[in-house]
């Protein structure tokens, strides 16, 4: 475990949410401590992931067909679309 200081009190939430994070392959795992947290509170039990869906027919590429999909792997914290409300491309990203 290590502890990483920052000087900008923004930088630590920037980064945690530009995450997942990995050094030679392997998860990092970050966590904010609060001013009164210890090491003990820190808790790695999950992390977020952008997952791409490929081979879905056009007409099947919709929010709620992403979302179906992205909820059998766990929470669903947002799904790209475009203006129109459709999740049309090469992918959709969950």
């Amino acid at each position: 475990m290590a502890m990483i200081l920052f000087e900008d009190e923004d930088d630590p939430k920037r980064i945690i949410m530009q995450g997942p994070w990995s050094f030679d392959k392997y998860l990092i795992g970050l966590f904010q401590l609060g001013e009164l947290a210890t090491v003990d509170d820190a808790k790695f039990d999950t992390a977020s992931f952008l997952v791409q869906i490929h081979g879905l027919q056009i007409r099947r590429m919709t929010r709620e067909n992403a979302e179906a999909i992205a909820e059998t792997l766990g929470r669903v914290e947002c799904v790209e679309e475009l203006e129109k409300g459709d999740c049309c491309g090469r992918c959709m990203r969950v």
